[in-house]
């Protein structure tokens, strides 16, 4: 599948790097300035094209830890131990 994102190039990095994250990214064309013709001279907005493979989700990485909640069997709330 091909995504076609639009804003300024900040943006466009912005949303692939959150769409890297929740699909397979096979490719990211470079960031392509807006089509001249279109009577906004001097325009920051652009497009980037991003190929995703939606047969195979992206790798997940969990790192968080629970804090907020008792342990299950234990007598003690976090503030204790």
């Amino acid at each position: 599948m091909k995504i076609r994102t639009m804003g300024t190039a900040d943006e466009c990095q912005v949303t692939t790097e959150r769409i890297r994250a929740a699909f397979n990214v096979l490719e990211v064309s470079d960031f392509q300035p807006r089509d001249r013709n279109r009577r906004t001279p001097g325009s920051k907005l652009g497009y980037v094209y991003i190929d995703v493979n939606l047969d195979t989700p992206p790798p997940v990485h969990a790192t968080a830890v629970r804090t907020d909640r008792r342990q299950i069997g234990s007598n003690t709330t976090p503030e204790e131990t």
